[in-house]
């Protein structure tokens, strides 16, 4: 990738609101020196192909572009960071991100109880919605901070718990991750000119015959299964059993 695009391609995939929320976002700090990256990044967001010597024209009084580089650098940052403040609530990763941070900062702070508060508001949060990557992540928090926040002889019971619990969500994340990786090796196989013939095909029918629905705890996995079953049938051809997983994958998702 050309090291001048990073920065104009940010720009143009960002919709009508978000460059707006940037504006917005960017002039809160310091407004006369924000307003400069603004201009730059509504230059850029304007130019229908990255053309930097452009821009260093368009603004070659301003200080900013003494340094091009470490400038584009910035803005690339600031734009970052504007798109998570705009989206924190509205994707789990970021929001689960945001507490994990804010547990980290706590922790540092010696804040224990104030930190397993924040790490049980993680848990539940990625818990309710299977995000066993996050669950896991807060499940070995808890485990650490209870030795700062409950009595000794109630630790051993507590770290048992979680223990237990470690384990379970492991199983399930396996779960998860074969299943991915399943559906993935059957669009790979669908695509292909001789599907049935390719080695993989019988390893990933046999698979998913072991993997079965009581594997799928949650809505996402059981579509993700039903997709896969789908593509196998379309391999196989048949037709009987396509419309059986497509009306499967109908049922749940009305």
């Amino acid at each position: 990738m050309n090291p001048q695009q990073p920065i104009y391609e940010l720009i143009q995939s960002m919709s009508a609101s978000e460059k707006a929320y940037f504006k917005r976002f960017v002039t809160r700090k310091n407004k006369d020196k924000s307003q400069h990256y603004v201009r730059i990044f509504q230059a850029i967001s304007r130019q229908k192909n990255y053309n930097e010597k452009k821009i260093i024209q368009q603004f070659k009084n301003l200080a900013l572009v003494n340094n091009f580089s470490a400038t584009k650098n910035y803005l690339y940052e600031i734009t970052l960071e504007s798109l998570r403040k705009q989206h924190r609530n509205k994707n789990d990763y970021i929001y689960l991100s945001k507490i994990r941070n804010r547990n980290i900062l706590l922790h540092n702070k010696r804040l224990y109880s104030q930190a397993l508060n924040m790490c049980i508001k993680g848990y539940k949060y990625a818990k309710q919605r299977s995000i066993k990557s996050f669950e896991l992540i807060f499940l070995k928090c808890k485990l650490y901070l209870y030795k700062y926040t409950i009595p000794v002889n109630q630790l051993r019971e507590k770290s048992d718990e979680i223990y237990h619990e470690i384990l379970k969500t492991l199983r399930e994340y396996e779960n998860q991750l074969k299943l991915r990786c399943y559906h993935t090796h059957s669009e790979f196989l669908s695509a292909s000119t001789a599907p049935i013939e390719d080695p993989a095909f019988p390893i990933v029918k046999k698979a998913i015959q072991e993997l079965d629905e009581t594997h799928c705890y949650n809505k996402e996995n059981l579509i993700t299964y039903y997709k896969i079953q789908y593509l196998l049938a379309r391999i196989e051809k048949n037709e009987v059993q396509m419309k059986h997983w497509i009306k499967q994958q109908e049922t749940i998702q009305s």
